[in-house]
Order: C-alpha cells, then sequence, then structure tokens
C-alpha cells in the first residue's frame, strides 16, 4: 500500500480511537506498518500505545521503507515481537523491546485421521516451502499409499497430495486435528503459531528450530532438509508409540510456554509501565 493512503486511514483510525468515551488508557497497535496509528494527529489528546511486531512485518525490511519503520519503532512507548528470532531485527533499534510469545488457548480435538501427513504451513519461501515439497515427494515415494495434504500459497508445489486453501480458524484446527503427522517451517528456526496449535492438541510436529533461541527447546523433531524431513516423517508414521509420546509432550511443552493467563499478565505489566510514564 502506498504511504499516503495508509497514513489517511492510520489517521481516520486514531481519530476514532480518540473519540472513545470512555477513553482508552493504552492502544496495542499489532504490525509494524500500522505504528502509523500511534504517530497520528491530535498530538494534544496523545494516547500511550504499545507496537506488536509479527514477524515478515520486519523481516528482509529494505529501501526507503527502512528509515520509516525506525522511526515508528522509536516513537512506540513499548515495542513487543511475537517470536525469539525477532530480537535480531527489532533490537538493534529499540533494545527495549520484549519477546511476548502468542498466546494458545485450545486443548485436546478429537477427530479421526483423514490423512497421514500435513504440510501445514502456508506454502511461501520464507518458511522453507521448496524443502517442504521436495520432502513431501520422497514421502509418496516412499511409501505410495500415504495420504498427504498441503497448505496452498505463493511457492505451492502440484504433486500427488491434496490442495487446502485458507479457511476459518475452527476448521484449521479440525485440519490439524485429523493428521497423524504435521510438517511445519523448514527455514526461520522458530516454532510458529501452526506448530504451537498442533503441538497444544496433541500432534507430533516435524519442522526445524534454532535451539539457540529456545533454553528449553520444544519436543518437536527438528530436521534440515527435505531428506531428513521424509525420514522423520516416515519413521514417526510406523511407530505409534513415539506419534502419542511425542504428542503429549509437546501439549505440555506448549501449556508450560504459552500459557494465556502467564502472558496476559506480562502484557498489564507492560500496559502500567507506560501508562505511568506517560501521566
Amino acid at each position: 500500500m502506498a504511504f499516503l493512503p495508509r497514513y489517511l486511514d492510520a489517521r481516520k483510525t486514531r481519530l476514532r480511537i480518540d473519540s472513545l468515551i470512555p477513553r482508552p488508557d493504552v492502544m496495542h497497535i499489532h504490525w509494524l506498518p500500522n505504528g502509523l496509528i500511534g504517530t497520528a494527529l491530535p498530538r494534544s489528546t496523545r494516547i500511550p500505545w504499545v507496537l506488536h511486531i509479527h514477524g515478515s512485518d520486519i523481516r528482509g525490511v529494505r529501501g526507503w521503507r527502512l528509515a520509516g519503520y525506525r522511526r515508528l519503532l522509536h516513537a512506540a512507548d513499548a515495542v513487543v515481537f511475537s517470536t525469539p528470532d525477532l530480537a535480531t531485527d527489532v533490537q538493534r533499534w529499540r533494545p527495549d523491546a520484549q519477546h511476548l510469545p502468542a498466546p494458545i488457548a485450545i486443548g485436546p480435538v478429537k477427530s479421526e485421521a483423514v490423512r497421514d501427513v500435513f504440510a501445514a504451513s502456508a506454502a511461501l519461501s520464507i518458511k522453507g516451502a521448496d524443502m517442504s515439497f521436495a520432502a513431501l515427494r520422497l514421502i509418496a515415494a516412499a511409501e505410495p499409499g500415504v495420504r498427504i495434504a498441503a497448505m496452498s500459497g505463493q511457492a505451492f508445489e502440484a504433486g500427488p497430495w491434496e490442495r487446502l486453501d485458507f479457511v476459518a480458524h475452527d476448521t484449521f484446527i479440525r485440519r490439524l486435528a485429523s493428521s497423524r503427522v504435521i510438517i511445519g517451517q523448514l527455514k526461520l528456526g522458530i516454532v510458529s503459531v501452526v506448530e504451537l496449535e498442533s503441538m497444544a492438541i496433541g500432534k507430533p510436529v516435524v519442522g526445524w528450530i534454532d535451539e539457540r533461541l529456545y533454553p528449553d527447546a520444544p519436543p518437536i523433531i527438528s530436521a534440515s532438509g527435505p531428506s531428513a524431513v521424509a525420514q522423520a516423517v516416515t519413521g514417526l508414521l510406523g511407530d505409534p508409540h513415539r506419534l502419542e509420546e511425542l504428542g503429549w509432550d509437546g501439549a505440555a511443552w506448549v501449556r508450560t510456554h504459552h500459557d494465556p493467563e502467564r502472558i496476559a499478565q506480562q502484557l498489564l505489566a507492560i500496559y502500567r509501565r507506560v501508562i505511568a510514564t506517560a501521566k
């Protein structure tokens, strides 16, 4: 989106927020470019604001956007980011930025397995879609009867698997629940929301994790490269006990590290600090 339309939209949004009765104590603004809402006029009735960075809004930002995004990061009263890998990009401009894990509230979901393998991350190059589809080809060749599905996206590749388009969240969770093994992202080195929700409902996950980002490494099978991913998946399909064990361990890890109540308390502490500082 061009700058002027985004700025005008941000100003309109900010004016509506500013007219609310009772007036809000703090704004929580998701997605870095939307920080324009926090800087938009009127300044005479300023509301402190928290800027929440999610990933592709800052990863690989180059060119003319760089200076503008940097100003937005400096202008925010507080900055939080969703995954630990973002610390490098965010904290060079905001050393006080904090990692705020995604709250995951879902529990076990019972469903009959209608597929064996689900490549559940959106088919995007930044998430390693090329490796994912190469692994699916190896799996299909090694196990001709295996039932496979993959999410659509810009980097989707056709093959002997079902293409699944984007759907409402509840439907997507049922897709995860009706799959025996989940393949997550293979490039970013993080546990993204897709993997977290899979783990939360007790599904084993194969992906790639940069363990330096996680002092308590998540219990997924970390595999680098199509061959390693394919071997991990076929190994799990042939080992029901390991499937169940990994599912239980993953759900316990999510409960420990992504408990909504604990994360809410962390966020409330940030809100209280920025409100007190603004007075």
